[in-house]
């Protein structure tokens, strides 16, 4: 078997450490080996292929890339010179981004923009083939004999359920909507992205507008902005399918989603970048991202809104500290002690990373009380 492991203040997408091992005569662990002793990267999916041979996914050069581990040995190998970058999302659950197919051949998901494809990697041939599937995200997929079956997401229609041969004609086949409605490019005007450099950022600040669709938008004015802020931090707002901005751009406001600094999908220094500055940078991103947007003539400086529901303490702190949105928090953190003493388990060291080790920074925490409340609950 192989696995992944972490100690706290770490998160997976940290600092984890690729293991594997037999089994004895009694089913306990044997022969237990660490592949990658000192850490400093995050390690995911560990795969056997058929002939035993393990893989895995490591952002030890700043992108998730697939490496092949070498026998009795404790480096990594990089599998193609392709490199391509599979950057996925996280979560307690990461995604699987890998199926090693019987042939040698592995079908990956990789991420670019924030808009995610399935590939075809060879080994043997050292290529990368992207298959022909309509979709900006796929948030499931497996390999079954020579066939992939995906959920895909478009930009304008609900996820389906596609299937495409994984030989030289895929033939891609919708098997099943998740609904019949539709808006269609009537109904959303597909992303744009648009990248805004700032002072402090160590580079552009990737995020995706949405125009107010045609008949929307009152004749020559500048729309009001809708910004979006996803949740995590450690989250990534796509470009797919969503009714729900709909709603806001088919009746004549703009929408951006920012995938601030912290992001997944970017890179593991991007992605870092947040630490210790949470409610701040991304708070800057978002202030940045709706100036640009007044800047260049799409959007109505005196109209800017802010909302965010994981994102709602990002949302509250723009509202407390900047004076550029209007805004709502959809149940937003507002008391970063009260989280740090008591959440779940996998979060429990989370704020340890973002804002400062609790409690020994806590006065990096706003609101921080002078004695936790009687029966308040402690974290371990």
């Amino acid at each position: 078997m192989a696995f992944t492991s972490w100690r706290h203040p770490n998160m997976p997408w940290d600092n984890t450490s690729l293991w594997s091992a037999t089994f004895d005569g009694a089913g306990r662990l044997a022969d237990l080996l660490e592949h990658n002793p000192g850490g400093g990267e995050s390690v995911i999916n560990p795969r056997w292929d058929c002939q035993g041979a393990l893989y895995a996914i490591s952002d030890r050069d700043n992108w998730w890339q697939l490496y092949r581990v070498e026998e009795a040995s404790s480096r990594h190998c990089i599998l193609s010179r392709v490199k391509p970058k599979l950057a996925g999302r996280t979560g307690p659950s990461p995604q699987i981004i890998i199926n090693l197919l019987d042939d040698g051949r592995v079908l990956a998901k990789r991420t670019q923009r924030g808009v995610e494809a399935l590939v075809l990697i060879d080994p043997a041939r050292d290529s990368m083939v992207p298959l022909p599937l309509a979709g900006v995200a796929f948030p499931g997929f497996m390999a079954v004999g020579d066939r992939v079956f995906a959920i895909a997401t478009a930009a304008d229609s609900p996820p389906a359920l596609v299937t495409a041969n994984l030989g030289d004609n895929p033939s891609p086949v919708v098997i099943r909507t998740a609904s019949a409605m539709g808006w269609g490019r009537t109904g959303c005007r597909l992303t744009a992205w648009c990248g805004f450099r700032l002072a402090r950022a160590p580079r552009r600040t990737v995020s995706i507008c949405r125009r107010p669709t045609r008949g929307a938008r009152a004749g020559g004015q500048a729309p009001p902005l809708l910004v979006t802020l996803h949740g995590g931090p450690t989250g990534m707002s796509d470009p797919g399918y969503d009714p729900d901005l709909y709603y806001w751009t088919s009746r004549g406001f703009a929408v951006l989603q920012v995938n601030y600094r912290g992001s997944t999908g970017y890179g593991r220094a991007y992605r870092r970048a947040l630490y210790g500055q949470w409610g701040v940078f991304d708070v800057e991103d978002a202030v940045a991202g709706a100036q640009w947007l007044a800047a260049q003539g799409l959007a109505d400086p005196e109209r800017l809104i802010i909302r965010g529901s994981a994102g709602g303490f990002s949302t509250l702190a723009a509202l407390a500290f900047q004076d550029t949105f209007a805004g709502a928090s959809y149940y937003g953190v507002s008391d970063i002690e009260a989280l740090a003493r008591d959440t779940h388990k996998f979060e429990s060291r989370y704020l340890d990373q973002v804002i400062g080790p609790y409690p020994e920074a806590r006065d990096l925490y706003p609101g921080a009380l002078s004695d936790p409340p009687s029966g308040a609950l402690t974290r371990p």
